[in-house]
């Protein structure tokens, strides 16, 4: 009877430990982007769409032309920052630095989950976007 439960210690600690590794490794599902241009910047957003993880995009300071879209179904948050400096490192928080420019062709951001996944924007200028209906 004590091997049978010696055996059933080993199996219930390799168990934990699988369930512990299973765990941490839900938690830690999401990307970083770091971009540096319009091109990089929908290229994350495009990637983040549905790659099945939360994402955070990181933008350096600049300004970024476009017309820019994530229109996603996974359920997943997405957050969007602007004000880093090179490399993404470091962020100064002051929304003139980094600019979304829709150079009045259309809207300039749009976001949508329709699985309802957190959306959240912080330190743009977003300007000069032109859009009818919603």
């Amino acid at each position: 009877m004590n091997w049978a439960n010696k055996e059933y210690n080993v199996l219930l600690r390799y168990a934990l430990v699988g369930f512990c590794i299973l765990f941490v490794s839900e938690i830690a599902k999401a990307e970083t982007f770091c971009v540096t241009d319009a091109v990089e910047l929908q290229n994350a957003l495009t990637t983040a769409e549905s790659n099945g993880e939360d994402d955070i995009i990181q933008a350096q300071h600049g300004t970024y032309c476009g017309n820019f879209t994530y229109s996603s179904i996974d359920g997943n948050g997405i957050i969007l920052l602007g004000g880093y400096t090179f490399g993404c490192v470091d962020r100064v928080v002051d929304s003139i630095n980094t600019v979304l420019e829709g150079l009045g062709s259309a809207s300039v951001l749009y976001l949508y989950n329709i699985s309802g996944g957190d959306i959240f924007v912080e330190g743009f200028t977003i300007q000069n976007g032109n859009t009818t209906g919603n």
